[in-house]
């Protein structure tokens, strides 16, 4: 049986909950708790009202990006403002990192900084479909890197060295799942990596 889904705000579980109507994610007790965390919560509505991806549950990583549209190779999907907290803020509203945002240290130190709302759900694939670059000022513009059909679910590599970085061997994917793991505790999941673990599943059987 399903557990009951739990109130966003204040935590509270409950199967009397209400669904926030728009994103179609977050419960909340009533209308209180929804407006207590509104400003935590209203990038996630954002995200969902954008017409060429849309949020969805994972098998393997919670909430991802999807494409509701066919993309080809170098097609621009979107255009987004990355967001500024002060590490006080952040401190205050923890609901922050509750949504997973991925929070990088700017130079001042006393700033962090994220992607925006939408490209924050994107998932890590160690040979993926879509890349970021960094535009003048806070834009951030997530591109095709190969075709992408509708349906399929759009990612990036974390932590690449280049625009067009991508672990082509399994050699290559088994130390960046090391690196992935030291860095950010992430176990990666995604198709390469799960067909590697399988086929050395099958050599070891066989050894």
């Amino acid at each position: 049986m399903a557990s009951a889904p739990v109130c966003l705000a204040c935590h509270r579980q409950s199967p009397s909950l209400r669904l926030c109507g728009q994103c179609k994610l977050a419960y909340f007790c009533d209308g209180v708790c929804q407006r207590k965390i509104w400003k935590a919560h209203k990038p996630v509505c954002l995200a969902a009202s954008n017409p060429s991806v849309d949020m969805q549950r994972t098998a393997h990583c919670g909430n991802g990006l999807v494409a509701t549209k066919a993309f080809r190779a170098g097609d621009l999907i979107l255009v987004e403002k990355a967001q500024f907290v002060t590490k006080q803020e952040l401190a205050r509203q923890n609901a922050l990192t509750q949504l997973g945002y991925t929070l990088t240290a700017t130079n001042g130190n006393d700033v962090l900084a994220s992607h925006g709302p939408i490209m924050s759900l994107i998932n890590h694939a160690c040979v993926p479909n879509a890349r970021v670059k960094r535009e003048a000022g806070p834009f951030r513009k997530l591109y095709a890197r190969r075709a992408i059909a509708a349906g399929d679910e759009i990612c990036t590599m974390y932590d690449a060295a280049t625009d067009d970085d991508e672990c082509a061997t399994p050699a290559m994917r088994a130390e960046k799942r090391a690196s992935l793991v030291e860095r950010f505790g992430l176990h990666c999941k995604c198709t390469h990596c799960v067909l590697d673990a399988s086929l050395d599943s099958t050599s070891d059987e066989l050894d």
